[in-house]
């Protein structure tokens, strides 16, 4: 997260509570949201994501993966 804020992106992150938003802010995120498997509906420019980086595994993912995926690959 550090190294890409220090980069000058626009970064987004999640947690699964609100007592742990303090650490992602401490690194620089533009913001942090809440996790769940509606997270794509809640960030209005969820169509202007260019990445998603997960290092746990969990339903946001998934969601994500259902939203940007489809911006590199089409199955045929």
């Amino acid at each position: 997260m550090k190294l890409a804020a220090n980069a000058g992106a626009r970064v987004i992150a999640t947690t699964r509570t609100r007592e742990r938003f303090e650490m992602p802010e401490g690194l620089g995120v533009t913001r942090v949201e809440l996790e769940g498997s509606d997270l794509s509906k809640r960030i209005a420019e969820a169509k202007q994501v260019d990445a998603v980086l997960d290092l746990v595994g969990n339903s946001a993912i998934l969601d994500a993966l259902a939203r940007w995926l489809h911006r590199w690959w089409m199955p045929s």
